[in-house]
C-alpha cells in the first residue's frame, strides 16, 4: 500500500495550510510540493544515472517576508509530530519515520522521538534571531 502525503489544514482560518507530511515513497521525476507563494519552495527530484542539474547560481533578489517556515527531514528513526492551529489549538498528531519530510508553514508544531536515536535535518528561512526572539511556546 502506497503511503499518501498528509495535508494539515487550519480549523479556524479557511483555506489555510498549516503543514504537509510528505511520506517516503518512490518518485520518478520531479515533485513540486509547495505553491509558488510559500516562503520555502520545496521539491523532490529523482535523477537517473548521468542526469544533470546544470551548474548554476541564484541572482541576488531582495525579498520581503513575514514569518518563518520550517522543514524536517527524518534521516534516522521515527517520531510523532504534533500540529497546532494558527490560534495555538491542537490539531492532530502524525507518526513519521526515516525518509519522511514535514513542511511546517504556519501554526505550531512539536516533535517527540519514538526511537532510541532519532536524527532529522531542520531547514528554515533565516536569519534566525534565537529562541527568545524567534519562538513562542504553546502550552499543551
Amino acid at each position: 500500500m502506497k503511503k499518501k502525503n498528509l495535508f494539515i489544514n487550519s480549523n479556524v482560518k479557511e483555506n489555510t495550510l498549516v503543514a504537509i507530511v510528505v511520506r517516503n515513497y518512490k518518485i520518478t521525476s520531479r515533485l513540486d510540493i509547495t505553491s509558488v507563494d510559500e516562503i520555502l519552495q520545496t521539491s523532490i527530484l529523482s535523477l537517473k544515472k548521468n542526469d544533470l542539474v546544470r551548474p548554476h547560481k541564484h541572482n541576488l533578489i531582495k525579498r520581503e517576508i513575514l514569518g518563518t517556515q520550517e522543514v524536517w527531514i527524518v534521516y534516522k528513526g521515527r517520531g510523532v509530530v504534533s500540529f497546532y492551529d494558527v490560534d495555538n489549538q491542537f490539531l492532530c498528531s502524525k507518526r513519521i519515520t526515516k525518509g519522511d519530510m514535514v513542511l511546517n508553514f504556519r501554526g505550531g508544531h512539536g516533535l517527540k522521538s519514538l526511537s532510541r536515536k532519532m536524527v532529522f535535518v531542520e531547514i528554515k528561512n533565516g536569519p534566525y534571531k534565537g529562541s527568545e526572539i524567534d519562538k513562542v511556546s504553546i502550552d499543551s
